[in-house]
């Protein structure tokens, strides 16, 4: 089975959440809870009308939250999401798709790019460890220099956990100052 535009994937590990951690602790029983949603798949199936981007099958790659999520439709009951097609496989167009794993290394793919939040040097009391604002460093992108100290819109950025690591994912164009 091949999709004309879209990419057929599968949930990394075939599950649709990852709402427990490595110690057994369950962070979130919700269906509805986005932050818990599983964001890497992989690829089973590439799509005939082909792009050049370098996925291929059998790569794991970072996609967007609704993509396994379920929810409760209108009667209350449980739905798949809109992207489900059988038996665990999902269709994924190119525009969902934000990085790709090339080895050991994440490949950001235009237009976005990975930033990770720098910690705020004031600890206030009910802040502890708080990130500072619209500032990061340039962990994946294809445009951009890894390592670069950034400044970005407001609510430009979208929270990610990519290798344990909390990252943003936000489009090229929200990075407004480089350093």
């Amino acid at each position: 089975m091949r999709g004309v535009f879209d990419y057929i994937v599968k949930p990394l590990g075939d599950d649709r959440y990852s709402n427990v951690r490595s110690n057994g602790l369950i962070i979130s029983t919700s269906l509805e809870d986005a932050t818990t949603t599983q964001r890497l798949a992989e690829v089973v199936a590439l799509p005939l009308e082909l792009e050049d981007n370098d996925i291929s099958v059998g790569d794991i790659v970072v996609v967007h939250h609704n993509i396994f999520r379920r929810f409760y439709d209108i009667k209350g009951r449980i739905s798949d999401s809109s992207h489900f097609i059988r038996d665990g496989l999902y269709y994924v167009g190119k525009e969902f798709i934000y990085m790709r794993k090339d080895g050991d290394d994440w490949k950001a793919i235009d237009p976005f790019v990975f930033v990770s939040p720098l910690p705020n040097d004031v600890k206030l009391q009910l802040k502890v460890n708080a990130e500072k604002e619209l500032f990061g460093i340039i962990e994946y992108s294809n445009k951009f220099e890894t390592g670069s100290l950034v400044s970005f819109e407001p609510d430009s950025e979208y929270y990610f956990n990519i290798d344990g690591k909390r990252m943003y994912r936000m489009f090229n164009r929200n990075i407004c100052l480089r350093a």
